[in-house]
């Protein structure tokens, strides 16, 4: 009794064949059973006879093309015609009508070259030299020539008084010196021009404009503190204070040169 088992039998009839010995290396794998039997039928391979089928595996599914191959059947993109870039790639809009060649700018996502540190950007012309020049200074009468001489805080409260001067000076009318103080109870001054007082505040709508021509019955009297002084200008029953004067040296000075100016003017002979 043979010990050969049917499968052998089975393996040497497939290796022996019809024309003589086949070679192992080429023989047919062996009969697949089961669901690969059943996946091999479903793949369209014939089943030989015997109800067995051989071993494989089916055909995977092809591919899909990508989006950089032309599926099949399709036409091939037309080539750039010279002198202009290569087409934008999938999901980049195309460029407007007349913009320039996408190769221009570079790929996408680089970022083109800054200008070099302190060069004006393309398309602005380069700035004019300095600062635009603030409108010209008019001062015919030396009214700021005189306000110079002032302390921080008489500059400050001066500031509307010195422009009613400024209004109310005749054209030929030169300030000599003024002193800034309270003048009828609100900011005021009071300067020398030529041979005249004028003795201006800042009240509200209507500033006081008095001016005072200098005679030989003209007195003037000061006082001072430690903080401030007072002048006062009398002529016979018309006078003008000019009190809480910051500026006492200079409140000095005014009183002597208009004693001074008075003085000159006593002495001048009386004309017929």
């Amino acid at each position: 009794m043979s010990d050969q088992t049917p499968d052998d039998a089975n393996r040497k009839a497939t290796s022996t064949g019809e024309d003589g010995p086949v070679d192992d290396a080429t023989a047919p794998p062996p009969a697949a059973s089961g669901e690969w039997a059943a996946a091999a039928t479903d793949a369209g391979a014939p089943a030989p006879a015997g109800g067995d089928v051989p071993w494989q595996v089916p055909n995977p599914t092809p591919p899909w093309p990508s989006s950089q191959e032309a599926a099949p059947g399709a036409p091939a993109a037309p080539a750039p015609a010279a002198g202009w870039g290569a087409a934008p790639a999938p999901g980049y809009p195309a460029p407007a009508p007349g913009a320039p060649a996408p190769g221009a700018y570079g790929a996408p996502g680089t970022v083109p070259p800054a200008a070099p540190y302190g060069a004006p950007p393309g398309g602005y012309a380069a700035p004019m030299g300095g600062a635009p020049a603030g409108p010209p200074v008019y001062d015919p009468h030396g009214v700021g020539h005189t306000v110079a001489r002032l302390g921080s805080g008489a500059k400050k409260a001066g500031k509307v008084s010195f422009a009613v001067l400024g209004a109310v000076l005749e054209p030929e009318d030169v300030v000599e010196i003024l002193i800034q103080g309270k003048l009828r109870g609100v900011p005021g001054l009071a300067a020398l021009v030529g041979s005249k007082l004028l003795f201006v505040n800042e009240r509200t709508w209507k500033p006081d404009v008095v001016v005072l021509p200098l005679t030989a019955t003209v007195q003037v009297q000061g006082w001072q503190d430690d903080r401030t002084a007072t002048v006062l200008v009398a002529d016979g029953e018309r006078q003008e204070v000019v009190e809480r004067i910051p500026d006492r040296l200079l409140a000095v000075e005014f009183a002597q040169r208009v004693r001074d100016r008075v003085a000159a003017i006593a002495s001048q002979p009386a004309t017929e």
